[in-house]
């Protein structure tokens, strides 16, 4: 079954509110989750006068493709989310440090060393959100997105001009990011990859521009080579994972 791997840059800032509420303050997510890129390709395609290619592309038939969301790349490297059970030293800097990052599925019921010597540990979670794999899925370091924060004024919703004292302020992945995902193609029919889409609601130029390529030598995930009973998951559609705030 091909998986093709596509890269994605940010030529324009980029944000996707990680809370939908009315607020005067957006906070954006720190990827961009597979519905935004299904409905970017969508956008391209019928802009570009292909629509008879939409069905294919954006997962509908008997063989439906299927996207990953797009997670960033660090110098090039694929990144992950932060498994919830790896943990490291207060203090330490974790992946390179004296302790390094431990997985609490390594230790039976999850009890982890208290002491060495003198030293009493204190376990917490890597302050960075993904975790960097090597060409083999081996982790190598964590990584955090960068944002950055503007300010915008707010719109009249009839007249579209500006309304005098209406501010608010998002944050923003800034142009130059990169980011990575698959697509499953079942049925071997996805060629043309368009090289230009338009991320999110584009109601003003200057934001969600984004270009696309595919990688001739990207692979599907590959279990590291220091597992041994462990298990990777990765989801090809949109999927709710329940956090430590709950589902």
């Amino acid at each position: 079954m091909p998986i093709l791997r596509a890269l994605l840059s940010l030529e324009e800032p980029f944000t996707c509110s990680s809370n939908p509420v009315v607020s005067n303050e957006i906070h954006t997510v720190d990827h961009i989750p597979a519905t935004i890129l299904r409905g970017a390709l969508y956008t391209a395609l019928m802009r570009a006068g292909r629509s008879g290619e939409v069905a294919v592309w954006v997962g509908v038939g008997d063989q439906p493709s299927r996207y990953s969301p797009a997670w960033p790349l660090a110098k090039g490297r694929v990144t992950v989310p932060m498994p919830l059970s790896f943990v490291n030293d207060k203090g330490d800097s974790g992946f390179g440090g004296k302790h390094g990052v431990l997985n609490l599925l390594w230790f039976d019921g999850q009890s982890l060393p208290e002491m060495e010597g003198s030293h009493r540990f204190q376990w917490t979670r890597p302050a960075k959100r993904w975790l960097v794999l090597d060409s083999s899925s081996n982790p190598v370091g964590g990584y955090s997105v960068e944002t950055e924060s503007q300010m915008h004024v707010g719109l009249h919703y009839e007249r579209q001009a500006g309304r005098q004292g209406a501010l608010f302020s998002q944050s923003v992945i800034p142009a130059g990011a990169q980011f990575g995902f698959w697509i499953e193609d079942p049925a071997g029919s996805l060629k043309n990859l368009p090289s230009t889409v338009y991320l999110g609601k584009r109601r003003s130029a200057g934001n969600g521009e984004a270009t696309l390529r595919f990688d001739p030598g990207g692979a599907a995930f590959q279990k590291g080579s220091g597992a041994k009973n462990e298990y990777l998951v990765h989801f090809l559609s949109d999927c709710l994972v329940a956090s430590e705030r709950g589902g």
